[in-house]
């Protein structure tokens, strides 16, 4: 997911997919968006996942989420 999809995700608040070696995990909706500064001083987007039991969050990269497939 690019960083501009995933603005758009979390605007939508659509259900997206963490991939994983050997599986995926759904999630409710991207919660939050999070910019960190990485050890070279530029900011790194990092997205915050709301699981289906909305009692806990991942904190992941972008380049390992999709939009959830209907």
């Amino acid at each position: 997911m690019t960083t501009e999809e995933a603005i758009a995700a979390f605007k939508a608040q659509v259900p997206v997919v963490s991939r994983n070696v050997g599986f995926d995990i759904e999630y409710l909706k991207i919660s939050a968006l999070i910019y960190r500064l990485n050890d070279e001083g530029k900011m790194q987007l990092t997205l915050e996942l709301l699981d289906k039991c909305k009692h806990s969050v991942t904190i992941t990269n972008p380049s390992m989420v999709k939009l959830k497939e209907d």
